[in-house]
């Protein structure tokens, strides 16, 4: 065999050797992407900068596949064709919440999409205005959450729901029309339609005419009336568009439209139009009995099932309720399963190693085009805001659909401060203070904003707290009491220490020990703290009329005559002269009877 053979038949080798590594990289790459992104790292915690690098990966491959290159996601073709569209809509609003919110209301955007926030913005408001004029001023005929959809995504990247389009030359205002001033009834879409109203609300703090339609209360009413009462041990548990089984994804919404009043001790009235009671609940109870349900039907990867599958979006849907009610969707203990999965892991599960996610890994009759491990468009977006809203949880920012601008140094400070005067005050309840310590720490919840009380996350262990008290009736009577008996003792140790019996003559010792004796009484008897400090000035009045030895010492030098007796001299002179006269009357009548 010459040198050149051998050569040749080298090379070949080496270009065989190459080619079979080749291949070999490739199927590992078909296989790897078919596997689930979590599989290869599945954190138990979740820092801020994992999520965002989970995120960003999610973005990335987003722009690779739906416009099949490096440029804009949403100033794409496909997007601004398809605006205002349940295709494009949840990846804007996921990319428009991966922001910072300023001052001014404008969102700094963490994903570089080049101008297409602006021209997606400016496609939506398009989308309204022809569907506006189309339709006589209306986005559908049945569905209300079209409205809030458009809303959220809008309000999302920077844009404004009540100026978006003209329609009969007047501003197109989505919030008026899709909430409490609905153009059609809420209930024609049946659950839906109040959870996304509310919802869609809430994405600002938007003023309300002092009369409308549909109010928040009639909202929240509806929401809780059909409430399904399948919890544990006959308790109320969650939600479903159908049916008596509580529905992860029906739940996880209902949950995230109540977010906003979690912390709102309201009571609303209302009956139960599943089992017919009349009830008595504020927000905060039904979510609790809506988590506790969907505690107990988690699986043990962490996942959910709806409708007979185990699948991503109904994972998504608890995952970003509980970010929204400030509760840990990692660390609360109803949501870690016996094998130590959390709610993160279960979306994680079904994310792949090219940053697509899966519906599911079985076939789903319901959606069959989501085959197992396969990529999907709807669990890819959904997805992405639920790793959105964790990630705005994890950083203390505002929730996923509370488009406001985010805390300030003086906002954030002030949480943190009511926050942890909260979590000083939960102590035992035998503990001195106790009560003061509740009322204090509630005074100081109720001073925030309304609007920023839902992000105080302790809440509502102060509210159990005081529930377990015996309510806020009892807590502030116990507070009049220590108040009142504080109070009495120091007003007690004044009046003792008001004078010193040594300042004083024998005699007028008796009658300081009497005075403070009749005030302590006295102050003993008072029903208040006014009347305790009455009290005291009245028997300081009485003390003050007792003379100390120094003040009759005084009085005593003040009177004493150059013959060095005491006595009153005017005294003395006036008995001088009536004797000055009977001795005149005396000689004269003595004088007139020897005349005679």
């Amino acid at each position: 065999m010459n040198t050149f053979t051998h050569s040749l038949r080298g090379h070949f080798a080496k270009a065989v050797s190459a080619f079979l590594l080749a291949a070999f990289l490739l199927a590992a790459l078909l296989l790897l992407s078919a596997l689930p992104f979590g599989a290869l790292a599945e954190p138990q915690q979740a820092p801020a900068d994992m999520l965002s690098e989970r995120i960003e990966a999610l973005f990335t491959f987003r722009r690779t596949h739906d416009t099949g290159a490096a440029g804009s996601i949403l100033g794409s073709s496909a997007y601004i064709n398809g605006a205002s569209s349940t295709g494009t809509d949840w990846i804007a609003i996921a990319m428009g919440r991966y922001s910072v919110v300023d001052a001014n209301g404008v969102p700094q955007f963490l994903f570089d999409d080049g101008n297409g926030y602006a021209l997606y913005a400016d496609a939506i408001k398009a989308d309204m205005q022809s569907k506006y004029n189309s339709n006589d001023g209306k986005l559908d005929n049945n569905k209300l959450t079209e409205w809030a959809r458009a809303t959220v995504a809008l309000k999302s990247i920077g844009g404004d729901p009540a100026n978006a389009g003209t329609y009969n030359g007047s501003p197109i205002d989505l919030i008026a029309d899709g909430t409490y001033n609905a153009v059609i009834s809420p209930l024609r879409q049946g659950f839906n339609g109040p959870v996304w109203a509310l919802i869609a609300k809430n994405t600002a703090a938007y003023e309300q005419p002092e009369t409308v339609t549909y109010s928040d209360e009639y909202f929240i009413s509806y929401i809780l009336s059909v409430q399904l009462k399948d919890g544990a041990d006959g308790a109320y548990g969650g939600w479903a568009l159908s049916g008596s089984a509580s529905d992860p994804d029906m739940s996880g919404m209902a949950i995230q439209a109540l977010a906003p009043y979690y912390n709102d001790d309201t009571v609303y009235s209302y009956t139960n139009t599943k089992t017919g009671q009349a009830l008595q609940k504020t927000a905060r109870q039904a979510v609790n009995e809506a988590l506790d349900k969907l505690g107990g039907i988690q699986l043990a990867d962490g996942d959910f099932s709806s409708w007979g599958t185990v699948n991503c979006e109904s994972t998504v849907q608890v995952l970003t309720a509980l970010c929204m009610v400030g509760v840990d969707p990692v660390n609360d203990p109803r949501f870690i399963t016996s094998t130590g999965k959390t709610l993160l892991d279960g979306v994680l599960k079904y994310q792949r190693a090219d940053g697509g996610f899966s519906h599911s890994y079985g076939f789903d009759p319901d959606n069959p085009t989501a085959s197992g491990g396969a990529y999907n468009s709807m669990a890819t977006d959904q997805a992405s805001y639920a790793l959105v809203a964790y990630w705005r949880y994890l950083n203390n920012m505002r929730s996923l659909y509370d488009c406001r601008p985010d805390f300030d140094s003086t906002a954030r400070a002030a949480l943190d401060n009511v926050m942890a005067n909260i979590a000083a005050a939960l102590a035992p309840d035998a503990t001195p203070g106790y009560s003061e310590a509740l009322h204090r720490a509630l005074a100081g919840f109720r001073a925030l904003d309304k609007a920023n009380r839902v992000y105080v996350r302790n809440y509502a262990e102060l509210a159990d707290a005081i529930t377990a008290f015996g309510g806020e009736a009892a807590v502030n009577a116990a507070v009049l009491a220590a108040s009142l008996a504080a109070a009495k003792t120091t007003a007690k140790a004044e009046l003792e220490s008001y004078k010193a019996p040594a300042d004083y003559r024998a005699e007028q010792q008796t009658d300081l020990a009497s005075a403070v004796a009749a005030g302590k009484a006295a102050i003993d008897a008072a029903s208040d703290v006014a009347a305790v400090n009455a009290a005291l000035a009245s028997s300081k009045t009485a003390i003050d009329s007792i003379k100390t030895d120094a003040q009759l010492g005084a009085e005593e030098a003040a009177n004493t005559r150059p013959d060095g007796k005491t006595g009153n001299r005017f005294s003395d002179f006036l008995n001088w002269l009536i004797q000055l006269i009977k001795n005149i009357f005396n000689s004269l009548f003595g004088w007139i009877f020897r005349l005679f």
